[in-house]
């Protein structure tokens, strides 16, 4: 809770973040797209990107221009990614392409439930509702149907993330 402080974000307050590059590959245009979705579903959610690259500033300027200036939190480059994995209850990558995301590993490593695309790489870590939630690549709406599904059931949380740590 101290780290959210630092962040500025209120201690009960549902947090959705992603870490990796801002580029392309990524897909942060979309998990931009599914936090506009999902800020009217449940207004009091925060999302962290945490990571530079070069698409930092056309993401702030699509957060801006989606009114998610409150919600999103550019981090930028950070070396205490372990102790903001911490601070969040969902975990999402929206990668276009992959080869080994470690990240997911990190997440699943912190107890963080994991919702990813379902791409080459990324479905060999993560089995669909065993040991997280696997969506469609380029497609923010069942990025935010799934993080709605996990916020609303916080049992399914926890079973991904056992699921999940007994993997590892």
């Amino acid at each position: 809770s101290a780290k959210k402080a630092q962040l500025g974000i209120p201690t009960q307050a549902p947090v959705v973040g992603s870490v990796g590059r801002l580029a392309d590959q990524k897909g942060y245009c979309y998990f931009l797209e599914a936090a506009a979705k999902l800020k009217f579903e449940c207004p009091e959610i925060y999302f962290l990107i945490i990571g530079d690259g070069p698409l930092a500033e056309e993401l702030k300027r699509q957060a801006h221009e989606l009114e998610l200036d409150r919600q999103v939190i550019f981090t930028g480059a950070r070396t205490d990614v372990e102790e903001l994995l911490h601070c969040m209850d969902i975990f999402v990558s929206t990668s276009l392409w992959e080869g080994l995301p470690t990240v997911i590993l990190e997440a699943m490593a912190c107890h963080v439930p994991v919702i990813a695309t379902d791409i080459p790489g990324t479905n060999e870590l993560v089995i669909h509702e065993v040991t997280g939630w696997l969506v469609p690549a380029a497609n923010p709406a069942a990025v935010a149907a799934a993080v709605l599904n996990l916020l609303r059931h916080p049992e399914t949380r926890k079973k991904l993330i056992q699921s999940a740590h007994s993997g590892l």
